[in-house]
């Protein structure tokens, strides 16, 4: 189905459902709740939530009105899209009954997105007694209250459960921010290990130094071989401490050269890439360092 034909369609389904209204069989368990002074029905029926619409927009003035909303375009593709992504007919995302006291009620999805439209501070309280009704079955409201102080039992144990889900609501929020901000911290890390995972490729220590200021560590060759010395990695000739080349962090590499006609053997301490790893993770989080 395409998009013209999707929105068409369920901009037929809701007028088709707005002129047949609500049933008295559909109506839920309604609570009333106030916002600003205005009350606002939510009716629960198992783990589905309708919100009055009428009321929501009543503060807000004439120009914000349920209909006023539901003309718009963007409403009609908001709608064919839930109907589709929630598997909902349209008959069970906005309802209204005519006549004198007629009244548009709305999904909690539609109610939150219509809330959104109308005020953001509105939208968020709405989302909130939305997620408590469905959790613990309550709203923390001062009618609420009122109601369940009435029965001290009954209200210790909702009060109890409103508790937990708050508390576990922060939890949830502390460890997602701490996840961010663990994420963000460990991110150069975590690129500059990336960059030689995997490799086989031993390296001089010169190219190690520049590998170091690449990502934002400043040394050099002659700074780093004196760090190194100076912390009994390497000999006072450059040379690799034997302990450290049986932990597999360097490497010698033997070659000859000619010189005057003769030829020499030499040896060049290299970094393999456990090394490389290792002097990663000790500079990583000391920028500037050496």
């Amino acid at each position: 189905m395409n998009d013209s034909n999707q929105f068409s369609n369920a901009s037929t389904l809701r007028n088709e459902t707005l002129q047949r209204g609500v049933t008295n069989g559909d109506t839920p368990i309604s609570k009333m709740f106030a916002y600003d002074g205005n009350n606002v029905t939510f009716a629960k029926k198992g783990n589905l939530v309708m919100v009055n619409a009428t009321q929501m927009a009543k503060p807000f003035g004439d120009s914000k009105r349920a209909k006023n909303w539901l003309a718009l375009k963007s409403t009609d593709e908001f709608l064919a899209v839930l109907s589709e992504g929630r598997n909902l007919p349209s008959s069970d995302l906005v309802r209204v009954t005519y006549g004198n006291n007629g009244t548009t009620w709305m999904h909690e999805d539609v109610a939150i997105e219509f809330a959104r439209w109308l005020s953001p501070a509105f939208a968020i309280w709405c989302n909130d007694r939305i997620k408590e009704l469905l959790t613990i079955g309550i709203t923390a409201t001062p009618q609420t209250i009122d109601t369940i102080l009435a029965d001290p039992d009954n209200a210790i144990r909702l009060l109890t459960a409103l508790k937990e889900e708050r508390q576990q609501r922060q939890l949830a929020e502390s460890k997602a921010a701490l996840l961010e901000e663990v994420t963000k911290e460990q991110a150069p890390k975590v690129a500059f290990a990336d960059a030689i995972t995997g490799s086989d490729t031993n390296i001089t220590v010169r190219n190690l130094a520049k590998l170091l200021c690449q990502n934002g560590y400043q040394t050099g060759e002659k700074r780093l071989y004196e760090w190194l010395r100076a912390n009994h990695y390497v000999t006072c000739d450059n040379k690799p401490m034997q302990r450290y080349v049986e932990q597999g962090i360097f490497f010698i590499a033997e070659g000859t050269h000619s010189e005057n006609g003769v030829m020499k053997a030499h040896m060049t301490t290299k970094v393999t890439p456990k090394g490389q790893q290792y002097f990663i993770n000790k500079f990583v989080t000391k920028t500037n360092m050496i």
